[in-house]
């Protein structure tokens, strides 16, 4: 069957649409497979150095604007260091923000967290704070950069890794909810698990915490499982099974 009707990117008309093995790539123009052509990709908003939706994160995010439980969004940032000149990324709930991987996107600059949300597989740099989550409860997995959990926020921490220098620096910072920690890595060179509310509940398990105070408790539950812990622990221990220093000898529950 012939039509005179289909052109193909070439221009030309009258092909056999029934031979070969369908429509070829090398026929499709550049930019001519949009998100409101394929149904599944309506809510995906690309972000990269050249070829996305948006070369900025933050633009990404703010012009999503009709987000909700059944209306949810995914801003997938495609590798590359992403330079937020000295501003952030403010999340939005039911938008989630995934990288290409820790390794391979980075970001440079804060962001805020938001409730019904997820940031994954990426890296954020930021002298500021790092991740700030005060009162919304976002999942954070795969990432890597400063968490600070505080207000009344109970953020999730999965497969996370924390790295954080100066004398006055903190890995993860609770706030005055509950805090659960799976698979944390944090290398602190002050503090690197700070529980300063009362009245809270921090859950620390299969991970490894690192500071001159590793875990500075004042005044929370905090309850801590197959972890090691290099450091000082002040403050007690709630509940605490199969804890183990630097040298993987087991430390006495304090």
């Amino acid at each position: 069957m012939s039509s005179h009707h289909f052109k193909e990117a070439d221009g030309t008309s009258g092909q056999d649409t029934n031979s070969g093995s369908g429509v070829k790539t090398g026929h499709i123009q550049n930019g001519a497979v949009t998100p409101s052509k394929i149904g599944f990709y309506r809510r995906v908003v690309v972000v990269a150095p050249s070829g996305g939706d948006f070369t900025s994160p933050v633009d990404a995010v703010n012009s999503i604007t009709d987000a909700s439980a059944t209306n949810p969004y995914l801003v997938k940032i495609m590798p590359g260091v992403y330079d937020l000149g000295g501003n952030g990324i403010q999340m939005k709930s039911y938008v989630d923000i995934e990288g290409s991987g820790e390794n391979i996107t980075k970001i440079i600059g804060g962001i805020g967290g938001a409730d019904n949300a997820e940031v994954r597989f990426l890296t954020f740099q930021s002298d500021s704070g790092g991740m700030s989550n005060f009162s919304v409860s976002p999942k954070i997995t795969n990432y890597h950069g400063v968490v600070n959990a505080g207000g009344n926020g109970s953020p999730k921490l999965t497969n996370v890794s924390i790295t954080t220098a100066g004398n006055y620096s903190v890995g993860v910072f609770s706030g005055a909810t509950p805090l659960t920690m799976d698979n944390v890595k944090i290398i602190s060179e002050n503090f690197a698990v700070y529980t300063p509310f009362f009245g809270t509940t921090v859950t620390i398990q299969k991970s490894s915490v690192k500071g001159v105070n590793a875990i500075a408790n004042n005044g929370s539950t905090v309850n801590v499982a197959l972890t090691k812990v290099d450091g000082y622990i002040t403050g007690g221990l709630q509940g605490c099974y199969n804890i183990y220093d630097a040298n993987f000898a087991p430390i006495t529950c304090p």
